[in-house]
């Protein structure tokens, strides 16, 4: 009986060590989603998270707030219904080919925002793997509109010079100067 008494003894400390490395691994995963959706949630970016199916499974509160949606209307609907209808087919087109191939992405489209105006937005997505196996991505997406709003202001700016160098070139043929400066 002592042998069995010692397995007994064993198993019950062995049993007592692997309960007690499942609660440690069980509060640091814990900790460490706690400390991710504190970073998320504080971040100045807009930042989604998808399955392997593409299906979104996570938005930050700075996306919630943006869109002016509630987390469960969000994953339910997803991100592309906020997209710009001028934008969604590109957009969507390009997730569903990256999905296909695991493959990360950036893209720029124009969100709409809780107050009803589109936003537009720059969005690099990351493929997620966990033991290699591709488990969704990640967005994280910011508010590009000033940016877009220079680039329009500097193409009417390029658009006006060129055609005022046109004028210009034009004026200076029709006025055949040498034969005004003869008279």
């Amino acid at each position: 009986y002592p042998s069995l008494l010692s397995r007994t003894i064993q198993y019950a400390i062995e049993r007592q060590q692997i309960s007690e490395q499942l609660r440690q691994t069980i509060s640091s995963l814990h900790e460490s989603e706690q400390r991710f959706r504190i970073i998320a949630n504080t971040a100045s970016v807009l930042i989604w998270m998808s399955d392997n199916n593409g299906q979104c499974i996570f938005f930050n509160q700075p996306w919630l707030d943006f869109t002016g949606r509630s987390l469960k209307t969000q994953l339910t609907i997803g991100w592309i219904e906020d997209v710009h209808i001028e934008d969604r087919e590109r957009c969507l087109n390009l997730y569903q080919e990256a999905l296909a191939n695991q493959d990360r992405f950036q893209v720029e489209y124009r969100l709409l925002r809780a107050d009803g105006q589109y936003r537009w937005m720059f969005s690099n997505v990351v493929p997620r793997f966990d033991t290699g196996k591709f488990s969704g991505y990640v967005s994280s997406c910011i508010d590009i509109s000033k940016r877009k709003q220079a680039e329009t202001i500097l193409d009417r700016q390029i658009i006006r010079e060129k055609l005022f160098s046109e004028i210009t070139k034009h004026i200076h043929e029709s006025l055949d100067l040498l034969s005004i400066l003869e008279t």
